[in-house]
């Protein structure tokens, strides 16, 4: 049987799924929602060689927004991306932001984030930099209607010295004298892991603002929202199903399963229930 925690956390994602089909019914994307309410409502059975069993969403709906799928990225990247940052000399996780930006100019400044950050990538200072996976999140400040797109990033970086990553930041950001930028380091881990692989909006924020909802999706649509260079350049292929979550060997699907026939294990994978 699905333990209480696992239970309550799916009803909650859920829930929150359902809040953002309604706030999505009230704009141009309302074709959406169908598609969240849709999502993991149906499941398919795998079974691999070894006897392990798993499932996996029938049809997701492959929307930045979902509470699900987001929580799926998560749990996969930690475990599988665990293992390679375990091998690195004192990984490094950096923040870097530009100031936040009103509401109608998320795009803009989504855009000139990444040419900052593409104009740090030929400064000195990266020299020090082996490889990293950079991925884009966007919070929204409902109080001030403000965007504030910034950078979470996992370096392959021993030593890489605040001062002058600042330095090299707020000039690659084109920064006036006495303009404020963001640009912080601490050490490379699970919750950093769990940090960069979200590369969304908190999306409990937008769900009283339709109209930013749609500004975001619109503003992100087709947009890579996670890159990786030099070391860790193949990294995020991983998060792609990858066969048996116990032993990685190939899975052969079987029946389709309801929601009441499937629940989360202590990892985040789902399971089958027994009959």
């Amino acid at each position: 049987m699905p333990s209480k925690r696992a239970s309550e956390r799916f009803k909650r994602l859920a829930a929150l799924n359902e809040r953002l089909a309604r706030a999505l019914e009230e704009t141009s994307l309302r074709h959406l929602a169908g598609r969240m309410r849709g999502c993991h409502t149906h499941f398919r059975r795998y079974r691999c060689g070894n006897g392990h069993e798993w499932a996996w969403p029938h049809r997701p709906c492959n929307i930045r927004i979902c509470a699900f799928e987001a929580r799926v990225r998560s749990n996969r990247a930690a475990r599988r991306w665990g293992p390679h940052l375990a091998r690195l000399e004192r990984p490094k996780h950096i923040v870097l932001a530009l100031p936040s930006v009103p509401q109608g100019r998320l795009r803009d400044g989504i855009r000139a984030l990444w040419k900052a950050f593409e104009r740090l990538r030929r400064t000195d200072i990266w020299v020090l930099v082996k490889g990293a996976v950079v991925a884009l999140e966007v919070t929204w400040n409902e109080r001030k209607r403000l965007w504030h797109p910034h950078l979470h990033g996992i370096l392959d970086s021993p030593y890489l010295p605040w001062d002058e990553l600042m330095h090299a930041w707020r000039r690659a950001s084109l920064a006036a004298k006495g303009e404020a930028r963001t640009c912080w380091i601490g050490a490379a881990d699970n919750r950093a892991i769990r940090e960069l692989v979200k590369y969304v909006t908190k999306t409990a924020s937008l769900i009283r603002y339709p109209d930013a909802l749609e500004e975001f999706l619109t503003a992100t649509k087709r947009m890579r929202m996670l890159r990786s260079y030099g070391t860790l350049y193949r990294l995020p292929a991983e998060l792609e199903p990858a066969g048996c979550p116990d032993c990685g060997s190939p899975g052969e699907p079987c029946e389709i399963l309801k929601l009441e026939q499937v629940t989360w294990d202590d990892s985040g994978t789902l399971r089958p229930l027994p009959p």
